[in-house]
């Protein structure tokens, strides 16, 4: 039976062997003697000359390189609105005096916010961005983005009557309470010359006095209550108290108000 060596596989060619086979198979289609043979190359590698990055001069040419990877990533630990989040970097790279530098970039801005390892940034909302740039000593970047997450801001609470009557200029005492803040304020509308008085204690509970001149029968004060944490600038929350104060009646009934 007469053998036709161009239908020979590759890997029993001289020098070639099952490893480098694989290669041929993989790379270039190149499964027998006769289909090398045919094959004509159509680019040449100097792969006895090491080139750099910076050392790329023609666009289009084949080089080969010597270089190390930089897999640049960064942590984020997210703050509340208007508090701080912290950006680690996790970039992973062969030496650090391989870097050249660090900077971070918000949004599309053109000029960085840090140009430091790590860094932070207060968020007053969502929906930003963040990219990261390593530059090496041979003058190449490498930059990843992440949206940046926040923490869901707590939301004080206030617990009080929202409508109180008052008879004639007789001083109204109003009672409540507050949760998730450390602060309370208040603020008198619709009653010139006369504010109401807040007084704070120390188990969470409020007292709001307010005492009515005349100038105020028939008419309506609103006094603007408004909690907060001073630790996170986010966490406000307000409640409108309205005091209707109506005119001093004939008679009194069981210390109802009756006109």
């Amino acid at each position: 039976m007469q053998i036709n060596i161009f239908e020979t596989p590759i890997e029993y060619l001289k020098g070639v062997g099952p490893k480098k086979a694989e290669i041929f198979k993989k790379e270039f289609q190149i499964f027998t003697f006769q289909e090398l043979l045919y094959y004509y190359p159509y680019r040449h590698v100097d792969k006895s000359q090491i080139h750099t990055v910076r050392s790329i001069e023609a666009e289009g040419a084949f080089m080969q390189f010597k270089g190390k990877v930089i897999v640049v990533d960064f942590g984020i630990v997210p703050g509340y609105p208007g508090a701080t989040t912290t950006l680690t970097n996790w970039s992973i790279y062969y030496d650090e005096s391989m870097i050249a530098g660090w900077e971070w970039y918000l949004d599309n801005e053109s000029s960085p916010f840090a140009t430091t390892k790590d860094a932070s940034y207060i968020f007053t909302e969502t929906g930003h961005t963040v990219t990261l740039k390593v530059q090496g000593i041979n003058g190449c970047w490498a930059e990843v983005t992440k949206e940046i997450p926040l923490l869901e801001c707590p939301v004080p609470t206030i617990e009080v009557d929202t409508e109180v009557e008052t008879c004639g200029l007789e001083t109204v005492t109003i009672e409540g309470s507050f949760e998730d803040a450390d602060e309370i304020s208040i603020k008198t509308l619709n009653s010139p010359g006369r504010k109401a008085r807040l007084t704070v204690h120390n188990d969470g509970t409020f007292t709001v006095t307010y005492n009515p001149t005349i100038a105020n029968v028939g008419k309506v004060v609103e006094i603007v209550l408004t909690a907060t944490d001073s630790s996170l600038p986010c966490a406000v929350a307000t409640k409108s108290v309205f005091i209707t104060v109506k005119p001093k009646p004939r008679i009194r009934t069981k210390g109802v108000c009756v006109e």
